[in-house]
């Protein structure tokens, strides 16, 4: 089941979080990131308004039983996760220059990557966590749901905990955003379909000063954080809500389909755009924000390509080669 909204809100997330990826190779390559900063406001935005989208059609999944839920999802996203870092690691092994900096990485660190996820593919971890996770809540008196969820957001979102390790902090920080989104569901997407256009402007304005102040320092004050990314995805669902409806944004919607080929894939494409087009052009004599649209641009857009290129030949790319673990066809897009 495919809702128009859902899949452009995901469409949001995954190029917010592409953007955000285009920041590290121009860091690395020692370019100034001004708008770097405004990327960081975006931070309780990004993720949780994607983990939420990805928590809504899960209850299904999570009611199974759990031998049945472990070959329909985590196996999938296990594999996908452990063969991805792989990859990593052999490029940031044969091209150091390009893929060492962000991380120091190594074939001992593959090992590492089990227990403290990868910068730039822990979402997968982290949902192979939460459908385990939200399985094992969801059979606890649900007096008692709210608080199990909510007390580690309060907990890793203040650093009250900390691991030290932050893919880890936000692992914790998030799995609330998930989880009610899949406990409550229908009745969500009921609010979000019937909202109005003014709700867009209004969640804005508050997410807004939310995140001005959370950025100012007050992400540490207990629930403040939990808060912000409240109302973000308070914006983020009404606004797709409401773009869904317009002929101009079907891309967006159809992007949020793809969204599984961008986040594994998009780092390399960058990577190399940015390597070649550095060959022809001095990187320091380009704009930054021209920088970040192009490897943006590229990072969204050729992804989908390449899967759908290699996903004949190479499907285990894309999907878990083990018997009754592969996804249906409207998971594996």
């Amino acid at each position: 089941m495919r809702v128009e909204w859902v899949d452009a809100a995901k469409g949001i997330a995954i190029v917010l979080v592409v953007q955000f990826h285009a920041y590290f190779i121009l860091a690395d390559a020692g370019l100034p990131t001004t708008f770097g900063r405004i990327a960081g406001l975006l931070v309780p935005f990004r993720m949780p308004l994607f983990f939420f989208t990805a928590g809504l059609f899960a209850l299904g999944a999570l009611r199974m039983p759990l031998t049945r839920l472990l070959k329909s999802r985590v196996i999938r996203l296990v594999w996908l996760y452990i063969l991805w870092i792989s990859i990593w690691v052999v490029a940031s092994v044969v091209f150091p220059a390009e893929f060492g900096a962000q991380e120091n990485n190594s074939i001992i660190s593959l090992a590492s990557m089990m227990i403290r996820p990868h910068s730039s593919l822990w979402f997968l971890y982290a949902l192979a966590i939460y459908f385990i996770a939200g399985w094992l809540v969801l059979r606890i008196p649900t007096s008692l749901q709210l608080a199990v969820t909510l007390t580690p957001a309060i907990l890793f979102g203040a650093a009250i905990i900390d691991t030290g390790s932050d893919p880890l902090n936000k692992i914790g920080s998030y799995f609330i955003w998930f989880f009610l989104a899949a406990r409550f569901g229908p009745s969500l997407m009921v609010l979000v379909i019937h909202a109005k256009w003014w709700q867009v402007p209004m969640w804005a304005v508050g997410f807004g000063l939310a995140a001005l102040i959370w950025a100012s320092g007050l992400r540490w004050l207990p629930g403040f954080g939990l808060t912000t990314s409240a109302l973000a995805i308070a914006f983020g669902a009404t606004l797709s809500a409401q773009l869904v409806r317009l002929r101009a944004f079907d891309w967006l919607p159809a992007l949020g389909k793809r969204t599984l080929a961008i986040y594994v894939a998009h780092y390399y494409i960058m990577v190399g755009v940015f390597t070649a087009m550095s060959a022809l052009v001095e990187p320091s004599k380009v704009s930054s924000i021209i920088w970040v649209l192009v490897l943006t641009g590229v990072g969204v857009a050729f992804p989908p390509l390449v899967q759908r290129a290699t996903y004949r030949a190479l499907p285990w790319l894309w999907d878990s080669p083990f018997p009754g673990t592969r996804a249906n066809r409207a998971f594996r897009s």
